[in-house]
């Protein structure tokens, strides 16, 4: 019986606590999220932690035929370091998937129980989909409200507009012909259709070093009440920001290509066409630096060797670590940063302060003798020059394996797999959740081979799950590689 209407809890950090409680019911470990807020910027910018980053106790507390009754539980962040501070704050909730997988079969055993349990599950999914319609309320809300802007933003409004804005969902029409378009000029629109199509200008450079640019050709079909940051160069309107993004606003840079300095075992060459970087001060603000017609591709060199800009952002390489690749920007230069934080506020900032632009590219791994792995990336496709072993003993149910090379970013891993059957028939299985097969091979009789090649998400980071039987020698899979949540 789920009788409480919590489904989470907010703490404000204050330098000192570090343990956090939570009073609802959580079944299993996967279902609770934990999330930080720095609240100092506007708006204020949220990460979700990795369960590697806090300790939990109370899971499956308070779930029917627990030894506990009680449901809740605390959250440990951060398991080292300084405590939370003032202006951060700390969110622990319960998201269950949207599923149903209660079977009551025909003629079969009836237990209330099961019902009841399917029930509470069903009340979970309720109550986390009314929280996320309030949110959906409260920003409406919000929007609908008067707003208060900077003294050099105006609002504008598409209302009364329709006969320049609102087009077919088949058309899209530039932003020009505003009241004021001096150049420079910067304001919000509120849209104030439901069938507004909007095409972006072509990229333009008419701002000052370091201003802001716009966006190519992008098409992007908006609802009545999103909100659009705006300047203008005279002729044409370029969104700076929206609610919601503008799909390809922070594109992958163009032919990003990241591998190993040829000789070296420390050092790892970024290439590419064209960055787009984020300012990092809260601010969704978008610098662009591309080389120019004929000209080489921008390259840069991130060492393991050295400290700052350019090298590792504090101490030196560990072995068996993984290292995530960041450009970094000044607003005139772009420097490749290694770090083992794989979100900017984990990044040691003491070498790289003068440095407000960045995003995370790519990762490479380290050796037992702290030497990059062998690798190239292309795009957001990573591939080991030599495919990572994986032991895999005999396991006659799936069984969880977390010890494959993949980095907490990666949603999709790359495997190739071979092996003999023993005496008789060899099955090899693998699975995305540990319920459902994904992909599977045969050798379909004795001493025949198995094998091929394929991909599986990864629903659990740096994690996959396997079965095997009567499969002859040192089962394993290779990992060829991995997809990176870029």
């Amino acid at each position: 019986m789920l009788t409480s209407t919590q489904s989470y809890v907010t703490y404000q950090g204050n330098g000192a606590i570090t343990i956090f409680p939570y009073s609802f019911a959580v079944a299993k470990a996967a279902y609770l999220q934990v999330e930080i807020t720095n609240n100092n910027v506007s708006p204020p910018v949220s990460v979700v932690l990795l369960s590697s980053q806090y300790s939990a106790t109370g899971i499956g507390n308070g779930i029917l035929g627990a030894p506990n009754p009680t449901p809740g539980g605390t959250v440990t962040y951060p398991l080292s370091g300084s405590p939370l501070a003032n202006g951060w704050s700390i969110t622990i909730r319960r998201v269950v998937p949207y599923q149903q997988n209660t079977s009551l079969e025909n003629q079969g055993g009836f237990y209330p129980e099961v019902v009841e349990a399917a029930l509470d599950y069903l009340t979970m999914q309720t109550q986390q989909l009314a929280l996320s319609v309030s949110e959906v309320s409260n920003l409406s809300l919000s929007i609908s409200q008067p707003v208060t802007f900077p003294a050099n933003l105006a609002t504008q409004s598409l209302a009364g507009l329709a006969s320049v804005y609102k087009t077919a969902n088949t058309q899209a029409t530039v932003l020009t012909g505003f009241s004021d378009m001096t150049p420079g000029h910067r304001f919000k629109i509120i849209i104030a259709d439901t069938c507004t199509v909007v095409r972006f200008a072509a990229w333009w450079s008419g701002l000052p070093t370091g201003g802001i640019i716009g966006h190519q050709g992008q098409t992007v079909a908006f609802t009545k009440g999103d909100v659009l940051d705006c300047v203008t160069d005279g002729n044409y309107v370029y969104a700076i920001d929206s609610e919601p993004m503008v799909p390809a606003i922070l594109p992958l840079p163009a032919g990003l290509l990241i591998t190993n300095v040829s000789g070296s075992n420390t050092d790892i060459s970024v290439n590419a066409g064209s960055v787009t970087l984020p300012n990092v001060a809260g601010l969704k603000l978008f610098q662009t630096w591309a080389s120019q017609v004929d000209m080489a591709p921008l390259s840069f060199t991130a060492s393991g060797a050295s400290l700052g800009a350019g090298g590792l952002d504090s101490g030196s390489l560990t072995a068996s670590t993984w290292y995530y690749l960041w450009l970094i920007g000044d607003g005139a230069n772009i420097k490749a940063l290694l770090s083992t934080g794989p979100f900017w506020t984990f990044v040691d900032k003491t070498y790289v302060s003068a440095y407000t632009y960045a995003r995370l590219v790519g990762c490479a791994l380290t050796d037992a003798n702290a030497h990059f792995i062998r690798f190239h990336q292309f795009g957001n496709k990573v591939l080991f020059d030599i495919p990572q072993f994986v032991s895999l003993p005999a396991q006659a149910n799936y069984t969880q394996c977390s010890t494959a090379p993949f980095p907490p970013g990666a949603v999709t891993g790359l495997f190739s797999a071979y092996f003999l059957a023993s005496t008789g028939a060899g099955t090899f299985a693998f699975s995305a959740d540990g319920t459902n097969d994904y992909f599977l091979l045969y050798a379909v009789q004795n001493a025949s081979a198995g094998e091929g090649q394929f991909e599986l998400p990864l629903f659990t980071p740096n994690s996959f799950w396997y079965k095997n039987s009567n499969v002859s020698g040192t089962p394993g899979v290779s990992v060829r590689g991995f997809l990176l949540n870029l």
